[in-house]
């Protein structure tokens, strides 16, 4: 405790004077005898300690009312043991929700004001609070934590238009990153007096702040022990009373499902977006779609109460490029709309691709229908622009046939180097061998980047190709071919192979892991018959022998997957007609050989569908140096372009063959990267057209889209209440507070202590009274009680 005017506590000296008084009067009095002064000796000696009892609460009474005035007028004022810091300067972070939740509608507010604008005001508050020369930091905790602006700043205008433009985003608030992120940036702060602040709705599930595990709010507690400047903490809620939300109507968009592969332009896709209704009655929900902003279809569905509805639409791409796509879902019998609008947009993007040129060199030509080597193959890899030229209908929507793949045919001998330029895959099917300048071309074809498929058959040399194909697992084939297995069984007869049911990783097979009924795979893989095949000897020593993909039930390799240079290599271990399995025959047949052309043809991209916060990568062509990238808030921002090994580099469609080696010095690529994808929509990343002979692909195309939707976690609108929100403040070692105005009350007592002269003021007026009342009680007539003599009326006359 300390005094503001410490002179003053000098005047409790005053509390002398009654006392000396006191003792004066005592000195005063005289002993005079007097004959019948024993007959009252009884009744003195019965009220004596009466009498000094009265006159010594009188004496404390008359030395407290000095005492008192003396300390009100010093002023003292509590501050708790540790000091105050009066108006002086303070470190302040303050940790802000800005999660989608925070854009739900503030309980009982006017006009509809969110939770994030209320936090705004209060966190202006906050900042026009603290002392002169305080330094602020606002760590937005809806997604990875970021500050609201890029170092702590002493403006405090600057930092209240960050907040004016500032709109909540599209992830979760990670409270415990959030915490780390103030207490590091708190570290760097200027003054020794430090705040922590946590302004959240604090909305209850897995993940949110209100779910914090126990542990996580322990290694926090232990995180503020070590600290030689540990701060203050409060945690300031902004939805209400808390819990209030838990039954309120929402409707959202909780996913939508794209194709996980590059689409041909012209042909139809299937978009199904799940639509859950988070409330307690059920919802006719309007499901719109939209193609790069235009409404494309509607169709009115039913969410039932706590659960899920499909809206499926299909719709074909007809220009190349990344397509933005959303699903709207808006409640019908909500004409105010639902709590949380954030969430009832869903987005995605949808890599849409021109025809992809692919070289088909046949070892095995023939005149004959469907005789030669690669004939089964060109039906499979067009098969719309087969059936255009043989009378058959086109694709699904009436329009002209448009296949993803556009193949050449040349047979083994016409093949020249120059056949490459421009090719995004090429087969070479029962290929005997090849001229060194033919080999020598595709060497150099595959290792800048190109894709090879090479089947087995009959014609092949086995000694050219573990020689020269192979080359001691130098060359381009995965591994050397060893002889051919199959034919007849000691009966007599055919004793085909299978392909081995197992759960297939490669994206060009995944489509076949679910085989029933799936419009996708077109029929069972396991179901054809391989009679011929070649087997393959164990790769070399330190040699890379790819990775098998498929397999025969006899366990024979049937497809290997292997990098080379920039490029990937395919090797089948079967022909690819009719001669030695019925596979051409089977259904199978066009979505395995599609499937697989598709991943050669088409270079992996980074994910262009994007969770709250998560980076948005393009890869660019050479010679670009500019890149901008555009915001859902209409900002645009400049990108710089670096250089990266693409083993660091996040793809969409990310498999073993897909990605160049990690030991070429070549294997980097140029990247343009954007961190800030917190909010909800849509982001493009563009730079100037390049000549696409000069790019590396002609499908990196610009500009470059990507899709960030709200996190479904965000969704339920439930939050904390009091009680709960009491323990979280506890496991925290937090003061929980309800208002901006209480924190700076709080805080002004903490820094200006609590003055105490109101409390003594009272304290000395009821003194003054109790005095008054005293004396008046004490100085009554006595009743004295008769003496023995008296009583009886033996003591004479009057």
């Amino acid at each position: 405790m300390t005094f503001l005017n410490a002179a003053l506590a000098f005047g409790a000296l005053a509390f002398t004077v009654p006392l000396i008084i006191h003792l004066l009067n005592r000195s005063r009095f005289k002993t005079v005898d007097w004959g019948a002064m024993h007959l009252l000796a009884e009744v003195v000696r019965t009220n004596q300690r009466r009498f000094r009892l009265d006159q010594l609460i009188l004496l404390l009474v008359r030395c407290a009312i000095p005492v008192l005035l003396a300390f009100c007028l010093a002023r003292p004022v509590w501050t708790g043991g540790d000091g105050a810091s009066g108006d002086g300067p303070v470190s302040l972070a303050i940790v802000l929700d800005d999660s989608q939740s925070m854009g739900a509608p503030l309980d009982g507010a006017p006009g509809g004001e969110t939770r994030f604008r209320a936090a705004a005001a209060a966190v202006k508050s906050l900042v026009e609070g603290a002392g002169k020369g305080s330094d602020f930091a606002v760590i937005r905790a809806g997604g990875p934590p970021i500050g609201l602006t890029d170092v702590p700043t002493f403006d405090t205008a600057a930092l209240a238009a960050a907040l004016e433009s500032a709109e909540p985003a599209a992830g979760v608030a990670d409270l415990p990153a959030a915490l780390e992120a103030a207490l590091g940036t708190l570290a760097g702060m200027s003054h020794a007096d430090r705040e922590l602040v946590v302004l959240s709705d604090f909305q209850t599930g897995p993940g949110q702040p209100g779910g914090l595990a126990p542990d996580a709010a322990d290694a926090f507690r232990r995180r503020l022990a070590d600290l030689d400047l540990p701060p203050s903490v409060t945690l300031l809620p902004i939805a209400g009373d808390g819990g209030t939300n838990a039954t309120a109507e929402n409707v959202s968009v909780e996913g939508l499902e794209t194709p996980d592969r590059p689409v041909g332009a012209g042909r139809p896709v299937r978009l199904r977006a799940t639509i859950r209704n988070h409330g307690v009655a059920d919802q006719t929900v309007r499901a719109a779609l939209f193609v790069d902003g235009a409404e494309i279809g509607v169709q009115s569905v039913t969410a039932p109460a706590g659960g899920t509805v499909g809206a499926l639409f299909v719709h074909p791409f007809a220009e190349p490029g990344t397509h933005a796509v959303s699903v709207t879902a808006t409640p019908i019998n909500l004409p105010a709309g639902d709590a949380l609008p954030a969430d009832d947009v869903g987005r995605a993007t949808v890599r849409v691709l021109g025809r992809l040129p692919a070289l088909l060199v046949d070892g095995a030509p023939s005149r004959k229908p469907l005789a030669g080597e690669t004939d089964f193959l060109s039906i499979a890899l067009t098969p719309l622009s087969f059936g255009s030229r043989n009378g058959f209908a086109g694709d699904a929507g009436g329009g002209q046939p448009a296949d993803l793949i556009e193949t050449r045919t040349v047979p083994r001998g016409e093949f020249q180097p120059q056949d490459l330029d421009g090719q995004r895959l090429v087969v070479l099917a029962n290929v005997k061998d090849l001229s060194d300048e033919q080999l020598t071309a595709l060497t150099d074809y595959v290792a800048n980047g190109g894709s090879l498929l090479i089947s087995a058959g009959d014609r092949v040399d086995l000694n050219w190709h573990r020689d020269r194909l192979y080359a001691d697992g130098k060359g381009l084939l995965p591994r050397a071919w060893a002889a051919v297995a199959g034919g007849q069984n000691a009966a007599g007869g055919e004793a085909p192979s299978r392909v081995l049911a197992e759960r297939f990783d490669h994206p060009a097979l995944e489509p076949f892991n679910d085989p029933a009924g799936s419009l996708e795979s077109g029929g069972d893989l396991t179901a054809a018959d391989v009679r011929r095949w070649m087997t393959v000897e164990p790769p070399a020593d330190g040699a890379d022998g790819g990775r098998v993909i498929a397999r025969l039930d006899t366990a024979d390799p049937l497809l290997i997957v292997k990098p080379f240079g920039r490029g990937t290599v395919v090797q089948m271990t079967t022909a690819l007609d009719a001669d030695w399995s019925d596979l051409p025959l089977r259904p199978s047949f066009v979505p395995l050989m599609q499937g697989l052309a598709a991943n050669l043809a088409t270079r992996p991209a980074p994910p262009s569908t994007l969770r709250p916060g998560e980076p948005a990568v393009a890869l660019v062509p050479a010679g670009v140096e500019a890149v901008a990238a555009d915001t859902p808030d209409g900002r645009r921002y400049a990108v710089s372009v670096t250089e990266e090994p693409l083993a660091a580099v996040p793809l969409a469609a990310d498999a073993e063959g897909t990605r160049e080696a990690a030991s070429d010095d070549e294997a980097v690529r140029r990247l343009a990267r954007f961190e800030n994808t917190r909010l909800p929509g849509f982001y493009e990343l563009s730079w100037p057209a390049a000549d696409p002979a000069a790019a590396p692909g002609s499908d990196l195309l610009s500009p470059a889209r990507f899709a960030v939707s709200a996190d479904p976690r965000e969704s339920a609108p439930g939050t904390l209440n009091e009680e709960e929100r009491a323990g979280l403040a506890d496991s925290l070692g937090a003061t929980l507070v309800t208002t901006a105005e209480e924190y700076r009350a709080r805080d002004d007592r903490r820094r200006h202590g609590l003055e105490l002269w109101r409390w003594l003021l009272g304290g000395l007026l009821a003194f003054l009274l109790l005095e008054m009342v005293l004396q008046q009680f004490f100085s009554r007539p006595a009743k004295i009680p008769a003496a023995n003599g008296l009583a009886n009326g033996n003591g004479g006359g009057t």
